[in-house]
């Protein structure tokens, strides 16, 4: 167990400005920068919970078992905690406001009780997991569950800053649609009300300039992806091309190694090894049209 002293870097000291919800709508290019650095915070948490993985596989079945019931166990208890203080904080609120009914503030009260008992329950049991363990599979369980929730909130916050970009882009849709009309309807009201000159030529409407966004200049990117040769060498980097393919840990599955998680945002829930090699291309195409090779952070290579 010597091998197991050391640990992987806490993923606090990644970039958090990603996860930080503006006070009000950014500019298109505030937030596709917004989606840049939220993608390449969830890169490098990625990286961080792919070497912690790799740190799990390496023990016996015994004490990876032990590792995932401490982790578990402790993401239990914080979870009921958060619960508690939630339910028990809304039930003060309303009975000081008075604004439920005898049945309504009773049902709150019972509710907040029994998040407390079930908090007070999970800590015992987190408590009691830690006592039996050595300090290394402490060290390496409490490795884990810290950078699973690092995960989840970093995910959380590409999702975000990406609803963000959408409500960016229609804005400025919208800004670009109304300058074009208040140009074209100022050319036909100068139009009416301005006589030509004797013997001049008409005079054809200027070009409707479009709004640029903070600088934002040139093109969208040009369609496409990567080949089928590339995907294929992706899938073999991921999972030696096997579509039911399972990681040791049982958390990463499918040719594509997705996670439950990651599959579930992409359409229906469930196992992405159960499903057919045709749903699981294309929920991998979704996934890079939306954050490119980023969530392959040792294999995406193949795909630039």
């Amino acid at each position: 167990m010597s091998a197991l002293a050391s640990f992987l870097p806490a993923p606090a000291a990644t970039a958090q400005a990603a996860d930080r919800s503006p006070s009000r709508l950014p500019s298109l290019t505030e937030a596709r920068r917004a989606v840049v650095a939220a993608e390449e915070h969830l890169t490098a948490v990625m990286s961080l919970e792919l070497r912690a993985h790799e740190r799990l596989a390496e023990l016996s079945d015994r004490e990876a078992s032990l590792v995932r019931q401490v982790a578990d166990a402790r993401d239990e208890a914080r979870r009921w905690t958060i619960d508690a203080y939630v339910s028990d904080r809304d039930s003060v609120a309303n009975l000081l406001a008075g604004s439920d009914s005898e049945l309504e503030r009773s049902a709150r009260i019972v509710y907040a009780t029994s998040a407390a008992d079930q908090s007070q329950a999970a800590a015992r049991r987190y408590d009691q997991l830690r006592s039996q363990v050595t300090p290394e599979v402490l060290a390496i369980a409490e490795g884990i569950a810290d950078v699973e929730a690092a995960r989840t909130n970093a995910n959380n916050a590409v999702l975000a800053a990406r609803a963000n970009e959408a409500e960016a882009e229609r804005q400025h849709a919208l800004a670009t649609e109304r300058a074009l009309a208040a140009r074209v309807q100022a050319a036909l009201v100068t139009t009416a009300t301005t006589p030509p000159a004797a013997g001049a030529q008409p005079v054809a409407p200027a070009a409707p300039v479009a709004v640029v966004d903070d600088g934002l200049e040139g093109p969208p990117a040009p369609p496409g992806g990567p080949s089928p040769e590339q995907w294929a060498k992706l899938r073999h980097c991921e999972a030696t091309g096997n579509y039911q393919a399972v990681s040791k840990s049982g958390k990463y599955r499918g040719a594509y190694q997705f996670d439950r998680q990651t599959w579930a945002t992409l359409g229906p829930a469930g196992d992405p090894a159960a499903a057919s090699p045709a749903e699981q291309d294309r929920r991998a195409l979704l996934l890079y049209q939306s954050r490119g090779w980023r969530p392959w952070p040792q294999c995406g290579r193949y795909l630039r």
